[in-house]
């Protein structure tokens, strides 16, 4: 919206001056103005995108803050599905699926950075899946829509930019398990969005790369890689995303017979994991949104005992954050379905600038 409003207001004021001038100025006399409009062009465009890129590289100076929290032993999974709807869960043997809101947004992926922050998505910031950066800049503009058509299909095509995938630095709020990381709770992150290979996490770079355009590869390649960090380093928390549903249901073409096949063999993927988190000691909350253009609820399904039925996918991180003993923030409008004493703290602030008091 600003880039349309920012090429209207331009075009207008190169537009008036250029009446203005040759209603001044005697066509004999009248020099090109070409380069001079080209310039003022050019600097009112960076007048506008300046304080974006300003914004982009602002880094915090505030002091951290101290973080109390509860001891708690469980051990938890998170596994989210893209593309699992409650219509679909209660079908299937997932273990006491409960019909939630979904996170009211515009893209699957700011509605899963909002699960994964527990905040919305004007808070965390990432409401895209790839970005553009200029040739030779250093800046990844975030595009924020698909009818970015400068941007997103322009530029690339002559050369201009290249698309990348967002890097965790677009994401201004921590995943709830990267909050428990920074602060000595053992975790593993596997396929999330805005997220790379770290000690902690598996991006999805190398495992989108190992599929080769096959969703249910994908899928059993990030599973085959959680369990095999689980067996490895015995997080406490483990967070999976698992896209495949989504992409067989609502990304591919395929006839009627093929769907269902291929969609059967997704929740069959799906089970399996459930099944060897529980049989590694792990409590398991699944929680499915619909995709884009999807109709359906969101749906939690989970292996733990929640005192109140969550309402909403806004409840899933301050949920995690009772379970693991922490406490959750104000700016996360959902509610632990589980109880807790800890007060909320008003934020955690930008990417791991807390610290823990136990």
């Amino acid at each position: 919206i600003a880039f349309l409003i920012g090429t209207i207001a331009i075009s207008a004021a190169l537009l008036s001056f250029s009446i203005y001038e040759l209603q001044r100025v005697p066509a004999i006399h009248q020099k090109p103005r070409g380069v001079p409009m080209s310039m003022a062009a050019a600097i009112l465009t960076a007048l506008l995108f300046l304080p974006t890129y300003l914004a982009q590289e602002r880094q915090s100076a505030e002091p951290p803050i101290a973080v109390v929290t509860t001891p708690a032993s469980r051990r938890i999974a998170l596994i989210a599905v893209d593309g699992l709807t409650f219509e679909i869960a209660k079908t299937r043997a997932f273990p006491s699926p409960i019909q939630i809101a979904t996170v009211a947004a515009t893209s699957t992926t700011e509605r899963w950075a909002s699960v994964g922050t527990g905040v919305s998505p004007r808070l965390h910031g990432v409401h895209a899946v790839d970005g553009v950066r200029l040739r030779g800049g250093r800046h990844l503009i975030q595009t924020l829509s698909t009818f970015d058509v400068a941007l997103h299909d322009f530029a690339p095509a002559v050369r201009l930019a290249d698309r990348e995938p967002l890097p965790p630095t677009v994401r201004r709020r921590d995943f709830v398990w990267e909050i428990f990381a920074a602060r000595g709770v053992p975790a593993l992150s596997v396929n999330w969005w805005t997220t790379d290979d770290s000690a902690s996490s598996i991006g999805q770079s190398s495992i989108f790369a190992a599929a080769k355009g096959d969703p249910l590869k994908l899928d059993a390649g990030a599973t085959h890689r959680a369990l095999s960090a689980i067996d490895r380093s015995h997080p406490r928390f483990v967070a999976l995303y698992l896209p495949a549903l989504d992409v067989i249901l609502n990304r591919l073409a395929l006839d009627r017979s093929a769907q269902l096949a291929a969609s059967v063999r997704a929740l069959d993927g799906i089970g399996t994991a459930i099944e060897a988190m529980q049989k590694r000691g792990y409590d398991v909350m699944v929680v499915g949104l619909p995709g884009d253009r999807q109709s359906g609820s969101g749906v939690l399904a989970t292996t733990l005992k929640l005192t109140k039925a969550p309402r909403s996918a806004y409840d899933v991180a301050p949920t995690l954050c009772a379970l693991i003993g922490f406490p959750a923030s104000s700016e996360m409008p959902g509610d632990a379905r589980t109880p807790t004493e800890l007060p909320r703290i008003g934020s955690y602030g930008e990417l791991m600038k807390s610290i823990i008091i136990t």
